[in-house]
């Protein structure tokens, strides 16, 4: 599992001798041929680019007519969000209750974090803008946007549910994932066979849908491996989060935000993070979402440091 990064894009490329979407994102170890691997996209990484690449969707720019996406001879514009979110708290009673600010003004440190990007593609998002849309002359300027959320909630409502476990390969979950996956390969295939539309301005990103794909395709071909027996798994922890927040915590809370502590600081700085540190870091873009190891101790060992923390003090879990 990997971001979207051009390194782990190279080393992708070096697992596959061939297109990897012919195979289901499925290669062979090269150490031991009957073992065979999935190579998936971290979906959490899959999201905030979906988000980004329609915050950078706009009708108009400063320089003249903008970049937008098209589905259906339909735009998908940032604008319908900011539309969204003015009408969320025109009547004082919100529809969407955890969307601020933040969600709709990026920043580059806001643009990081999972939770912002989950929040404006979930099924809360897709309330908020039928009902908006409900209150317009020409509802249907909504529609290919409305269209778009009803796929993408379902991607969150998968993947970031905790408690939602697949122990069978005939869970209603692997149709959804195979319809939202045949959504974008059909948004793909009409802007390609279009004459009037390109899709370096009216689609997403080629990156983005490859790693869509990788998300969706390989989870289902890691399903079909890993499903026997009495065997499960929950989408809801398949991220890299938790290796994100043990980043995180060596950089913020340790090292004095160091991005590349050596050995010697690395080294006790876990044995830090392991026993005397809360498991979660506010630091990295996973949130409180992550929570890892355990130690007997229910709060941290070194409390004179911690005093400020210790309403948020926790128990944690290996």
């Amino acid at each position: 599992m990997t971001d979207g990064a051009s390194t782990n894009r190279t080393f992708a490329n070096m697992l596959f001798t061939g297109n990897p979407i012919n195979t289901n994102w499925v290669f062979q170890d090269i150490y031991f041929h009957q073992h065979s691997m999935c190579f998936i996209q971290d979906i959490m990484h899959v999201f905030k680019k979906i988000r980004n690449n329609i915050e950078s969707s706009k009708l108009k720019n400063k320089t003249g007519p903008g970049r937008y996406l098209l589905l259906n001879e339909r735009c998908i514009v940032w604008e319908h969000w900011e539309e969204c979110f003015k009408f969320n708290f025109q009547s004082g009673f919100s529809v969407h209750n955890k969307l601020s600010e933040e969600h709709i003004n990026l920043t580059p440190s806001s643009k990081m974090r999972n939770e912002l990007a989950i929040q404006v593609l979930n099924k809360d998002m897709l309330y908020l803008m039928k009902t908006y849309q409900r209150t317009l002359q020409n509802p249907e300027n909504l529609a290919s946007s409305i269209e778009l959320l009803e796929n993408t909630s379902q991607l969150v409502d998968i993947f970031s549910t905790i408690n939602q476990p697949i122990a069978s390969l005939h869970d209603k979950k692997f149709e959804t994932l195979d319809n939202v996956n045949k959504f974008f390969l059909s948004w793909e295939n009409d802007v390609d066979k279009s004459i009037m539309h390109v899709s370096s301005k009216n689609l997403i990103t080629s990156e983005t849908r490859t790693d869509i794909n990788s998300s969706i395709v390989g989870f289902v071909s890691l399903c079909k491996l890993f499903l026997t027996g009495q065997n499960c798994i929950n989408p809801g922890y398949l991220n890299s989060d938790i290796i994100e927040n043990l980043f995180g915590q060596q950089r913020g809370l340790r090292n004095g935000m160091n991005t590349n502590p050596t050995l010697a600081q690395y080294g006790p700085a876990n044995t830090a993070i392991i026993l005397g540190q809360c498991t979660v870091s506010n630091k990295s873009n996973s949130s409180n979402r992550a929570s890892f190891f355990s130690a007997t101790t229910p709060c941290p060992l070194n409390t004179t440091r911690n005093k400020s923390q210790r309403s948020k003090r926790r128990g944690i879990r290996l």
